[in-house]
């Protein structure tokens, strides 16, 4: 296992109503290094990633440079799922640490959830997010996951 000391926001808007395909969405708006939106579902295995990915992350609120999207709905045992549309790679992630720091700190926020909290990815790898908050304000987040080897090699210059 290894912690990682992530940077705190830089910006937090909660609460947005956002117009998306003749519909109304309520998303949170975090930059976690880089700019996050969530938005908290019922269930994420019912997300069209596809097509509500890219609206989001290509809307015109966060223009000109988009945003990530994270999906996420909290289970019975104090568990969040997520799952990330990611700039970059226009497409799902299987985790994204940045993400999942938006969604922990947006889970805190919505749920009154205190450490330790527990993010699940699309991989299926369980994050465990230490926070401290004061008067919302996030003075602390540590990330805490597994760590694997998974290449090795040499270069010559």
């Amino acid at each position: 296992m290894v912690s990682v000391a992530m940077v705190p926001p830089s910006q937090m808007e909660w609460g947005i109503d956002l117009p998306v395909d003749e519909k109304t969405l309520k998303v949170d708006f975090l930059n976690t290094g880089v700019p996050h939106t969530v938005q908290f579902v019922e269930d994420i295995e019912k997300v069209n990633l596809e097509t509500l990915g890219p609206s989001l992350r290509y809307h015109q609120r966060f223009a000109p440079k988009g945003t990530n999207v994270d999906f996420a709905s909290l289970s019975s045992q104090n568990v969040i799922y997520m799952r990330t549309y990611e700039r970059g790679v226009e497409g799902e992630t299987l985790a994204c640490g940045t993400g999942a720091t938006a969604v922990a700190i947006a889970a805190a926020r919505k749920y009154g959830l205190s450490s330790p909290i527990t993010v699940r990815t699309r991989s299926g790898e369980c994050l465990d997010f230490d926070l401290v908050i004061k008067e919302d304000h996030i003075e602390t987040i540590v990330m805490k996951g597994p760590a694997k080897q998974v290449y090795s090699g040499i270069v010559e210059v």
